[in-house]
């Protein structure tokens, strides 16, 4: 691999040397263009040999949240991401009335659909890219789990989707790439289970069996299951 296209993978999210103006540059995410970067005394940064101050800078941009896509001029009639997200959310209100969708989910669309808004709600969905995203999930330092990062990442997808099939709205998230799946484990180890049907009572025991190797949530999924939800086969009972 050439060093030049190494060069072009490491100038996204770092400061970067332009050798034609001796000055450091940053890349908005989402964007080509070419931002210059500031020392503490407002003037730029030149020299190539200057790149941990030029980083520094960076850092200080980030901090102060100005490491956002700004949006570029555009009709006015264009679909905003803030309108993308507010329909879905809205769909999801309709879902929980109808009983099609359930509570759970549809705040925790509302949760990650907003804090996608505050990142870059006014940006037209035309100018929207996957790097934005992607940004917007690594920058989300509470989000340790590649589980949720990947939950948050088919919310988003998810939404605009539904914006595309429903009002035609074209964007280009398609091929966003998520954190693999990974399956719910085993929580106890078999001396902990058995200790636990011990302690409790046989009706108690066989819910907690049920839930333990199903794999089902206890109060949103296995406590509404009845008998009409079951049928009796000669492999066991199956849903």
């Amino acid at each position: 691999m050439s060093a030049k296209g190494r060069q072009r993978r490491r100038s996204r999210g770092s400061a970067w040397h332009w050798r034609q103006t001796d000055g450091w540059y940053y890349t908005p995410p989402g964007t080509k263009r070419r931002v210059p970067l500031l020392g503490e005394d407002g003037k730029r940064i030149r020299g190539k040999e200057n790149r941990q101050a030029a980083e520094l800078a960076l850092a200080r941009v980030k901090v102060a949240g100005d490491w956002r896509p700004e949006a570029e001029p555009t009709m006015a009639e264009e679909w905003l991401v803030a309108g993308v997200c507010s329909e879905y959310i809205e769909y999801c209100r309709r879902g929980v009335a109808g009983k099609s969708i359930s509570v759970d989910y549809a705040a925790e669309v509302k949760r990650c659909l907003n804090q996608l808004c505050e990142y870059c709600g006014l940006l037209p969905v035309s100018q929207l890219s996957k790097g934005h995203i992607e940004h917007w999930v690594r920058s989300q330092t509470a989000w340790q789990s590649p589980v949720t990062r990947r939950n948050a990442i088919t919310i988003v997808l998810t939404a605009f989707n539904h914006a595309r099939d429903m009002y035609e709205v074209k964007h280009r998230l398609k091929g966003l790439k998520k954190p693999p799946s990974r399956p719910r484990l085993h929580s106890f180890a078999a001396e902990d289970e058995d200790a636990i049907y011990d302690a409790t009572d046989e009706v108690f025991g066989d819910f907690l069996f049920a839930a333990i190797h199903t794999g089902l949530r206890p109060f949103c999924e296995l406590a509404r299951l009845t008998a009409d939800d079951i049928a009796e086969t000669n492999r066991g009972l199956l849903p």
